[in-house]
Formats: structure tokens, C-alpha cells, sequence
């Protein structure tokens, strides 16, 4: 069955990782935080990526894509083409984008028995009476995000334009958060401009429960970059963005409020007349 996403213990999982030889203390915050899932945790021991993994696995879609680099691999090792499976992939989620379902008819799967047996083994689909499905609701997210982003660049969209002419319906959240995840991994320019026409577009082109998400995510990461950090700075400054910024981004990480007070904003803030700057002066200083 699915594994349900509630968080694991600290002592549990450094238990868990000791057994195999890895010490959970020398890992980095935001790898600590996502091994607490049971359905990351899971993950990483199937697919045991090491420090030096070539893909960064310190975010859901990096250790999903250590993990299916994994299961591709067995795959290959077994000498079915990555072809037959990314042709499989499309077919299942040509089926489940269309009827906005999460199951597919098994026929698809049928096609190709030894594919399908050998994917049902790597726990990556499961086959079941109401049809097939991916074995984890993330991977079917992972590998609709990792479409949208080939359709985007490879339609020569942008994720600003993507976003602006899609219903921008809570269903977006989940998407865009993977999509910018990913394009954070796969190139940092791409994934800097998505951000500036995310937060920086006409007012009403971008609704505001996106935006939100967009600076949350930005809070929530882990050595945050210089465009990043500018970025965060120049809106802290305008009065329709102070307090979104604050809450989102420099309230959820103890480096944000280095971020901002290394420039001298809570010290200018304290200082000013402004009644509004001073509360978010103390507020940050709190």
C-alpha cells in the first residue's frame, strides 16, 4: 500500500541509517528533514545514494530521481532499453493527465509483460483490480513535472507563461513546487528567471496563494543563492511585499535573518518613523 507521509522520529531514522553504515548527524539539515519521511526514507534505502552522488538528493524530486536512476538501472541491467520504459511512462500518464485519474487500464501494461513484472519488482507500479498505478502518488507527480518542464522549455513556454494561463487552482501547487524544484537541480539560470516572472509579473497575473508558494519554497531551502538572496532583499522592500516575505522566507530560517541583517535592514528599520517598518524591525529581531 501507499506509505503515509507523517514524520519519523529523529531517533528512529539515525537508528535506521547506523544498521547500514551511514551516520544521520553528518548529513545536511534539509537531507536530516527529508529522510523524517517514511516514503523518502524508503527511498533512499532502496537506492543508497552516497555523499557523492552525482545527482543532488536534498529535495523530493533529487532523491526521487536517485531513486529511479536506480530502478533504471536494474532495468537495463536486465537488458530492457530505457526507451521501452520512458514509452511505457507516457503511455500511463497520456491515460491518467486525460481523465485526471491516478489508475490506468492494465492493458497498457500488458503490452509488455516483462517490463511490467520487472517494474512491479522495483516498486515502482503497481497492478491491481481497478487497473495500474504508480506505486507512490510523488512518483506519478514527479514524472507529470518532469513532462510539464520538457513541454515548457521544449515549447519554447516559460514557467511564468505556464503558470499564467493555467486555472492557477490549488491543483497548481503540487505541480509548480515540483517544477521548480526540479529546474532549482537541472539549471539554476532557468530556475531564476521562472522565479523573477513568478513574483515580479503585472499585478493579478500571478495569483497570490502561488506567490506565496513560490517565496515559502525559497524560505524553505537550504543555502540559498545570491540571486536568491537579491531577490528576497529587493522585495523585503516594498511595503506589499514585507510582511509576505517576512512570514514566508525570513521567519523560517535562521540564515534569512542573517540574509537581511547583514544589509542593515532591521538596524534601518528600528530607526525609521515609519510605524509599520518598526513593527517588522522588532518582529525580525524577535
Amino acid at each position: 500500500g501507499m506509505l503515509k507521509n507523517e514524520e519519523l522520529a529523529t531517533e528512529l531514522v539515525t537508528q535506521c541509517l547506523r544498521e547500514v553504515g551511514f551516520e544521520y548527524d553528518k548529513l545536511t539539515a534539509s537531507k536530516r528533514r527529508l529522510l523524517r519521511s517514511p516514503l523518502h526514507l524508503s527511498l533512499w534505502f532502496q537506492a543508497r545514494p552516497t555523499s557523492n552522488s552525482p545527482v543532488r538528493w536534498d529535495s523530493t524530486t533529487g532523491l526521487m530521481r536517485v531513486f529511479l536512476n536506480s530502478r533504471l538501472r536494474a532495468i537495463q541491467d536486465a537488458g530492457i532499453e530505457s526507451r521501452r520504459v520512458n514509452e511505457l511512462f507516457d503511455r500511463l500518464l497520456n491515460h491518467m493527465e486525460r481523465y485526471g485519474t491516478v489508475h490506468a487500464p492494465t492493458r497498457i501494461v500488458d503490452d509488455d509483460p516483462i517490463l511490467r513484472d520487472h517494474l512491479q519488482s522495483l516498486g515502482v507500479i503497481q497492478v491491481g483490480p481497478v487497473g495500474t498505478s504508480f506505486a507512490h502518488q510523488t512518483f506519478l507527480e514527479y514524472q507529470s513535472a518532469r513532462r510539464t518542464l520538457d513541454r515548457v522549455t521544449n515549447g519554447g513556454e516559460t514557467v511564468g507563461s505556464w503558470v499564467a494561463r493555467s486555472d492557477q487552482s490549488l491543483l497548481m501547487r503540487e505541480p509548480l513546487r515540483l517544477v521548480l524544484t526540479m529546474l532549482r537541480d537541472d539549471s539554476r539560470q532557468d530556475y531564476h528567471q521562472a522565479l523573477r516572472e513568478l513574483l515580479q509579473t503585472r499585478d493579478g497575473a500571478i495569483r497570490p496563494h502561488l506567490q506565496l508558494l513560490v517565496l515559502r519554497l525559497i524560505g524553505e531551502t537550504s543555502g540559498p543563492d545570491s540571486v536568491e538572496r537579491e531577490l528576497v532583499c529587493e522585495l523585503v522592500e516594498m511595503p506589499k511585499w514585507r510582511s509576505p516575505v517576512l512570514n514566508a522566507v525570513a521567519f523560517r530560517r535562521h540564515e534569512w535573518f542573517e540574509v537581511l541583517d547583514s544589509r542593515g535592514m532591521s538596524a534601518s528599520w528600528l530607526a525609521s518613523y515609519d510605524l509599520s517598518l518598526v513593527t517588522s524591525g522588532l518582529a525580525l529581531c524577535d
